[in-house]
């Protein structure tokens, strides 16, 4: 059982992006603005909506602001909210270089891409280069049968850990469809930390929360409205009894932030991106102990 902690994207830690901030004009002061129209900010790289006509000298970025609606944020940056339902899109590929910080670990969300590559650099020089494909059955062919029979589609969560943690260093990623020319989609990108939760017990829970709805009128005619689904996981970690303390304060700082946790790598089921519902530790043994992790899933 593991859990990557995000790294939050700043304008600090942010280096460059193959996508560029242009969705909408910037929001300018000395502009009227009409109902419905359209601006960002570079500061919050949200996109904003005008809610009436002669708008003017109204800044969008104003907490309670009345004359502005937050409509999300700008394709650039839309990968780096650590929100679920936004995506940035591209055409042929997407590369996005960050510095982090020490970070060990990088996690792909939602993404249309073909392969996901990772390159960390320290001062100019390359220390890690790995490319991974998003293909579900994990991009290996080997056969006619397996050809015909692999599990098919992309995995939900890509995590690709061991990267080099330097304060210094600078991580670039390089999402690339099969098409050059077509769409290329990422719904979230996090860097950050991994700490290990001890070691998955067999016999986890795994499932999904759906929300759509199913509705029947009095003619027992049922209609059926679609809409997102989240995971959800529970399991069970053997842990150090002398670790508990260390990981109780992990995760409850992690009280209302979205994080990666990982039930087992290798498995798109058990890793889920959420926050934590219940948490409990049993202090079983003198060196062994028990922790209980109930996992609800973004939508």
């Amino acid at each position: 059982m593991k859990v990557l902690i995000p790294i939050p994207a700043t304008n600090a830690t942010f280096v460059s992006s193959s996508l560029a901030e242009a969705d909408y004009p910037a929001w300018s002061s000395g502009a009227t603005y009409a109902a419905a129209a359209k601006v960002i900010s570079t500061a919050t790289h949200r996109i904003y909506e005008s809610n009436a006509g002669a708008n003017t000298n109204n800044d969008p970025t104003v907490p309670g602001s009345t004359f502005w609606t937050d409509i999300g944020p700008t394709n650039r940056w839309a990968m780096l909210d650590q929100a679920v339902g936004t995506q940035s899109i591209g055409r042929g590929s997407i590369t996005v270089t960050l510095a982090p910080g020490r970070a060990n670990s990088l996690a792909v969300l939602d993404t249309t891409a073909d392969t996901v590559r990772v390159i960390v650099t320290v001062d100019g020089t390359t220390l890690f280069d790995q490319t991974r494909s998003t293909n579900a059955s994990g991009g290996v062919i080997t056969d006619w049968y397996a050809y015909f029979t692999a599990e098919t589609g992309r995995v939900n969560s890509l995590v690709i850990d061991g990267l080099p943690s330097y304060a210094n260093a600078q991580v670039q990623v390089i999402l690339t469809g099969a098409d050059s020319s077509g769409p290329v989609a990422v719904g979230t990108l996090l860097v950050g930390k991994v700490v290990e939760l001890g070691i998955t017990e067999a016999g986890p829970s795994v499932g999904i929360t759906d929300f759509s709805r199913k509705e029947t009128d009095a003619f027992g005619v049922t209609t059926v409205v679609e809409r997102s689904w989240a995971k959800r996981m529970t399991l069970r970690s053997l842990i150090e009894t002398r670790a508990v303390d260390g990981i109780q304060r992990t995760v409850a700082g992690l009280r209302a932030r979205p994080a990666l946790w990982i039930g087992e790598e290798g498995y798109d089921s058990l890793t889920v991106y959420g926050f934590f519902k219940d948490f409990s530790v049993d202090l079983a043994l003198e060196q062994i102990s028990y922790c209980s992790l109930s996992i609800e899933g973004l939508i």
